[in-house]
């Protein structure tokens, strides 16, 4: 999960959140397509034959037998995995003192080195997943499986802290629900909701209930808002939604509108309308994304934005508005990252897709899209 914090944000666990890619280093191999590391306990003593596993960070297999790659820590708590693809991965290591759990990209001919770790108390997960419906909840990326009963009740043991995506399925054929989960060391906490997500990094779906549309994953109640700003005198009514002042969009709708009313008197109108990527106080590297899509309709002007922060800073820099005439018939709009800028690094940090209005307007938004990133790339 490749996400920055603002300054004076809460602390949340990152996977991977020290880790490096080197060819080599203290814990020990100058193989390439590896990832290595030194595991200690709670004690610092070396954590001597702890299981290692290794998938990849987007499977959601959950068997030991299915695991990519498994080995055990050696006389000093060392272990190397060697002759790995390309790609991101979700290693956890246990011993029955605890577990720990980081995130490891391998690079072709370059090894990932953990360098040392340690060990911290298993948490746990228990609750429902939202609904009646027996199957099972498996941990993306890691060999945990717990089954749901017909209440859909489950309970997940030993696990370690950290982030950890939720898969419920009632077979290969279902349709997968998630959720999302940032653990602490001991932590026994209740599941957010179980919802359906898409491989794509896509809003849509509105009419779900759901007052939360995120890109990024959950990391508590201040995940994926919708917000709204405007001048005081500036009217904005949103159309068949159950709140005039809110996106809570009904059944029939399926996409979000809304109206905005300058009276004549104002000199400076304006309405900020957006969709955080993820976490409230959170910004997050988009590097590599190529556009932002979405579908509009209605009358009037809109100015889109993407908006985010400097490098090592916390003030809030947004990026130049790209200027559109809303048509009445549905049309899907793309804006490349090359139309908003020519320095890719500030994809690093941004923290809200946003749609500015400066005259009265009707709008209607369906199916928000970045193009060019993975939902893995952005969770992981």
């Amino acid at each position: 999960m490749r996400n920055l914090f603002l300054l004076g944000s809460l602390l949340v666990f990152i996977l991977g959140c020290h880790s490096e890619v080197a060819g080599g280093g203290p814990s020990g191999t100058e193989a390439g397509n590896a990832i290595t590391a030194q595991i200690l306990r709670g004690n610092k003593t070396p954590a001597v034959a702890a299981r290692v596993f290794i998938m990849p960070s987007s499977s959601i297999l959950s068997t030991e037998e299915q695991t990519l790659k498994t080995t055990v820590t050696d006389s000093e708590g060392r272990f190397s995995v060697q002759d790995l693809a390309v790609g991101s991965y979700t290693v956890e290591v246990s011993d029955p003192s605890g577990a720990l759990q980081f995130n490891a990209v391998v690079y072709d001919s370059l090894s990932f080195d953990r360098g040392i770790d340690t060990l911290r108390s298993f948490s746990k997960i228990q609750g429902s997943v939202g609904f009646a419906s027996a199957g099972f909840v498996t941990v993306q990326g890691m060999r945990h499986r717990a089954p749901v009963d017909a209440n859909g009740l489950f309970s997940l043991d030993s696990l370690p802290s950290g982030s950890a995506s939720l898969v419920f399925s009632q077979g290969s054929e279902s349709t997968p629900y998630y959720s999302y989960a940032v653990l602490l060391p001991g932590d026994s906490i209740e599941p957010s909701s179980f919802v359906q997500e898409t491989d794509r990094l896509l809003l849509e779906d509105f009419e779900d209930m759901n007052t939360q549309h995120r890109f990024a994953p959950y990391v508590g109640d201040s995940t994926g808002w919708w917000f709204l700003s405007a001048h005081e005198e500036v009217d904005v009514l949103f159309v068949d939604s159950l709140l005039v002042g809110y996106p809570l969009v009904k059944e029939e709708s399926q996409y979000i509108a809304f109206n905005v009313t300058v009276p004549e008197t104002v000199s400076v109108p304006w309405v900020n309308f957006g969709i955080q990527i993820g976490g409230n106080s959170s910004v997050y590297d988009l590097t590599g994304l190529d556009s932002v899509a979405f579908k509009a309709k209605g009358s009037g002007t809109v100015f889109f934005q993407l908006i985010g922060v400097e490098e090592d800073s916390s003030v809030v820099t947004p990026w130049p508005e790209q200027r559109f005439d809303l048509p009445s018939e549905w049309t899907r709009f793309a804006f490349s990252v090359n139309d908003f800028t020519s320095n890719p690094a500030l994809l690093k940090g941004i923290r809200v897709v946003s749609w500015v209005f400066t005259s009265s307007s009707d709008f209607a938004l369906d199916d928000v899209e970045l193009i060019g990133l993975s939902k893995e790339d952005l969770w992981f």
